[in-house]
């Protein structure tokens, strides 16, 4: 075999025992309170308290609905793979949406009882936009098309890290579809998406009225991504000058349900301990 050849599966190799070690620390065996969820993310960002537009997703809503919880930063994912999930006494569950699926029937929540058919399924619809389209936009951007990969390296990953980073979201974007787009067309194809909710949301107060719903714990993770946390790029340009409205949105649940907002981030510090 070509030495060449070898030197990069040895590379490969311990570029992936180095991800591995990042993300699966193991988990914190202590005893955690009784009828308290547990919230296992990754840590904080820069400007949102978590760079996962599913952890703010599932954090959003126990703020909303005061369902008692407490973060645990440990970096270990879930048995599907993914992040963020949640542990209430002996019940375990992956998946921000089955977790919210979880809360709704174990706390008996009503926030979506008033909400017609028709609101259910136009907040069912645009859920879907945000996590099964503009999500991949946004996880192509950071980790594809922004060359300086500037929030990575602002939570401290270094070169290697983001090099494996990097071939991971073209493998996993490419398989999903969005990633067969060229970089015009997938910022496009974002801005298309920012626009319908802009033009949704219009002047309401919250996404479907105005009254909070679980539709606007979705629609916040993913807004909040691009509003904040996505320094320098076309989208936050479009948003300044053309999608206003969506800034005003996400102060409006930030001001409500993140009074400590700005307690849970790093601003760039990597030498931040969650």
């Amino acid at each position: 075999m070509d030495s060449c050849l070898l030197l990069g599966i040895g590379a490969l190799a311990v570029v992936g025992f180095l991800i591995k070690k990042y993300l699966n620390k193991s988990v914190n065996k202590a005893d955690y309170p009784k009828d308290t969820v547990i919230l296992h993310q990754l840590g904080s960002g820069p400007y949102c308290p978590s760079l996962s537009p599913f952890v703010i997703k599932v954090e959003t809503y126990l703020r909303m609905n005061k369902i008692p919880y407490k973060n645990e930063y440990d970096r270990v994912m879930s048995s599907k793979g993914k992040t963020p999930w949640i542990q209430y006494n002996d019940d375990v569950m992956p998946d921000s949406h089955f977790i919210i699926q979880y809360l709704k029937n174990k706390f008996n929540i009503k926030i979506n009882d008033k909400l017609t058919p028709e609101q259910k399924a136009t907040g069912a619809s645009f859920t879907h936009l945000v996590e099964d389209h503009l999500y991949w936009g946004l996880l192509l951007w950071r980790s594809v098309y922004d060359k300086n990969k500037t929030i990575f390296r602002m939570i401290g990953l270094n070169s290697i890290i983001l090099w494996i980073f990097e071939r991971k979201a073209r493998s996993v974007c490419h398989a999903q579809g969005q990633g067969r787009h060229t970089r015009t067309e997938t910022i496009q194809l974002i801005e298309d998406d920012l626009r319908f909710i802009s033009n949704f949301i219009g002047n309401k107060k919250y996404f479907l009225g105005d009254n909070p719903t679980e539709t606007d714990c979705a629609i916040f993770g993913q807004l909040c991504q691009f509003v904040w946390q996505t320094p320098d790029s076309p989208m936050e340009t479009s948003i300044r000058e053309k999608y206003t409205n969506l800034i005003d949105y996400c102060e409006r649940i930030k001001s409500r349900y993140w009074p400590d907002w700005d307690e849970l981030i790093t601003r760039g510090n990597n030498n931040n301990k969650k």
